[in-house]
């Protein structure tokens, strides 16, 4: 669809998708010999660190695929695409971007079943599906941060007592809960109950919606189900294999909590799944584990740039980088695999905005 775009410092500000203020700053990350765009693991393969020039460019061209599609996407993807349109927003800073992640949670607010504020699913629009509910959820939030709309911060403010609803599948004993697959259930998914007790807690800290101590009681059941530090089997109750995707989702769901003690699963978490994922120098290591489903990949990048491991975030994100087609996909997935592109863009997204803030931080002491 295209030829391969050459990316400058002109064309971004031309395309008014880099704030100015911005733009002075990233250009201290194009100066020669700038340290932070090699690192190594000790004698493996040389990592080149993305720049962020290089990931708004990569971004944004995946965000224009989703634009594309967005009449057509189901609701867990356009909230996936709205989170990265949100947060590729928050770290340009321009107008630009800021209305485009207005223009997808405006469709995605269209997602929710008619009289209530959880989302529907891909296959019935007026059944409520939670873990849709739950991402949109994390999209809102994100899209409320970008564009300070106060209507998607009210959607997402509302997203709490959808998780906690008797109906949901949430149930707390003791002190523990898990997100079960229906309310009579026995079966509880591990990654949905992580990500769940993560926007409980993201929706506190952010929106004062009271619900810390369920979001610690969803910690507790996901740290309680560990077979070993940082690994879990997939279903409460089973010993079925965690695979890539469910693996990243709840080391996802546990960064959102920002507790000590998520903290300190992750600190053997995120460095296993790299291990298990991943060469040293980022590539994807071919196996079941990885391909489970064609977003596992995306999840992945995404879970390790909220991480504190940079240099595992950048290998991984340079990978990405590497695959892209001229139409801006990338070819891990197919090109009309639309949720496959879109987590994509949420990884690179998450990337750009860890970059940014690390150059920010870089030009203040400076």
């Amino acid at each position: 669809m295209g030829q391969r775009r050459i990316v400058s410092v002109e064309s971004l500000t031309m395309t008014r998708l880099i704030s100015p203020a911005l733009l002075a700053c990233l250009s201290l990350a194009l100066l020669p010999g700038c340290s932070t765009h090699e690192e190594k693991f000790g004698d493996a393969e040389p990592v080149r660190v993305p720049s962020a020039i290089e990931l708004t460019a990569a971004t944004d061209r995946l965000l224009t695929v989703g634009e594309e599609a967005i009449s057509s996407l189901n609701p867990a993807t356009l909230a996936t695409f709205t989170e990265a349109a949100s947060e590729f927003a928050t770290a340009s800073g321009a107008p630009a971007a800021r209305a485009r992640a207005d223009r997808f949670a405006d469709v995605l607010l269209l997602a929710r079943v008619p009289g209530r504020d959880a989302f529907y699913g891909a296959d019935d629009p007026s059944k409520v599906d939670l873990p849709t509910t739950v991402r949109a959820g994390a999209a809102l939030r994100a899209a409320f941060e970008a564009t300070a709309n106060p209507r998607f911060g009210k959607a997402a403010s509302a997203i709490p007592g959808q998780i906690l609803t008797p109906t949901s599948g949430w149930r707390s004993e003791d002190g523990v809960a898990y997100l079960f697959n229906s309310p009579r259930s026995k079966r509880a998914s591990i990654a949905e109950t992580s990500l769940a007790a993560g926007e409980l807690a993201a929706s506190d800290r952010e929106l004062n919606t009271g619900t810390d101590a369920d979001a610690l009681e969803g910690l507790k059941g996901v740290s309680e189900a560990q077979v070993a530090l940082g690994r879990w089997y997939s279903t409460l109750g089973t010993k079925q294999p965690m695979t890539l995707l469910p693996w990243a989702n709840t080391l996802l769901g546990l960064e959102a909590q920002q507790a000590k003690a998520a903290d300190g699963i992750l600190a053997a978490g995120i460095p296993a799944m790299y291990d298990s994922a991943f060469t040293q120098g980022g590539r994807v290591i071919a196996s079941p584990l990885t391909e489970d489903d064609s977003q596992s990949i995306g999840v992945a990048v995404s879970a390790l740039g909220r991480s504190s491991f940079a240099t595992l975030a950048a290998a991984a994100q340079r990978n990405l980088l590497d695959h892209a087609r001229t139409d801006g996909t990338i070819d891990l997935a197919p090109a009309d695999d639309v949720a496959a592109q879109a987590q994509y863009a949420r990884a690179l997204a998450i990337g750009l905005g860890a970059t940014v803030r690390a150059e920010r931080a870089k030009a203040a002491g400076s």
